[in-house]
């Protein structure tokens, strides 16, 4: 069966693309020492790129013939989510500059990882039945939750350490600094969230789409 035809592949491929960016951060960060700022700055990109692929969504359903409603729904959502990344992009550049941004290949890695997410998102929204593109709105949100959520506890760690150093976190011989454990935090919450959310997702679509071709 063809990728275009079942969708199957392409749910679990966005899936896949998330979970191992995801991972490919968390070890970056813990074990080749990445600076924290430059995993941040690629949070605020996936969040720019999440609103992106969002508004292509609603675009879709609107194309499909719905109506007016869903046409002020996009108008509604690029005005909400742009500047709601606008003033999450003020905190993430803050606690960026804080806590170590270094133009190599530890920002351009992270960076090529949330494009590559982004072009698999797009290719599941196309796959996708439009009976299914307002149900995939959890997950955006999910992302888009534990991304604010992440920007939070990292900016507050980037004040706390203007004021005092703050000494390292250690368990069973690992090190970690006190600015990465954020960005730590919210790649491990991301990874799970993401597991769950979207590997529901992923079969609901593949379920539908097969029940849809046998009938």
């Amino acid at each position: 069966m063809a990728r275009g035809t079942t969708g199957r592949n392409d749910a679990f491929w966005s899936l896949a693309v998330g979970t191992v960016a995801n991972a490919a951060m968390i070890y970056g960060v813990l074990a080749q020492g990445w600076p924290p700022g430059n995993v941040w700055l690629a949070f605020w990109l996936e969040s720019i790129c999440l609103g992106v692929v969002q508004f292509v969504r609603i675009r879709r359903i609107e194309r499909a013939g719905r109506g007016r409603k869903t046409m002020m729904g996009s108008v509604f959502w690029a005005m909400w989510y742009g500047g709601f990344t606008g003033v999450q992009g003020v905190f993430v550049i803050i606690t960026a500059v804080i806590t170590g941004v270094r133009p190599d290949l530890t920002l351009w890695i992270p960076v090529t990882l949330v494009l590559v997410r982004t072009f698999a998102d797009l290719a599941d929204i196309i796959s996708r039945p439009a009976a299914f593109q307002p149900f995939a709105l959890v997950m955006p949100i999910t992302r888009m939750i534990t991304l604010h959520l992440g920007v939070i506890a990292g900016f507050g760690v980037a004040l706390s350490l203007l004021e005092e150093a703050r000494a390292p976190w250690r368990y069973q011989g690992i090190s970690v600094e006190a600015d990465a454990l954020p960005v730590l935090i919210l790649l491990g919450l991301k990874l799970v969230a993401e597991l769950i959310v979207g590997g529901v997702l992923a079969v609901v679509v593949s379920r539908h789409r097969y029940r849809t071709r046998q009938g």
